[in-house]
């Protein structure tokens, strides 16, 4: 079972894309998932921690397992080098991410890495 607290599951849906069909049941502020492991993702301010079977992860802009190195722009394009568990990712987009976005880009690498 996965649990998610303070996430905002339709842009995880969106970074996740429509091949993965996430099928989310919500009780009060937090929302669940099936799976055949178990993690626990919060979304504290500008951090997000995950527990996923028994090991800790932390994505969050600056810092942690997953993050932000590097963001240019030029004209109409925005690259974003991000650090993912170690290994460098690189990122073009047309439209430069805003803190919450680039959170849940992140999540959803991590999301596809770890639990599927």
């Amino acid at each position: 079972m996965i649990t998610f607290e303070k996430i905002n599951i339709e842009l995880l849906k969106r970074f996740l894309g429509d091949s993965i069909n996430l099928n989310v049941s919500q009780k009060g502020n937090k929302f669940f998932c099936d799976s055949s492991k178990t993690c626990s993702i919060v979304k504290k301010d500008d951090v997000i921690e995950i527990e996923l079977e028994g090991e800790k992860y932390l994505i969050s802009k600056s810092s942690g397992n997953y993050y932000l190195l590097d963001y240019k722009s030029a004209d109409n394009f925005h690259r974003y080098i991000f650090n993912i568990d170690g290994e460098k990712a690189l990122f073009v987009f047309k439209k430069a991410l805003d803190d919450e976005e680039i959170l849940h880009l992140l999540l959803s690498i991590f999301f596809i890495e770890k639990i599927i």
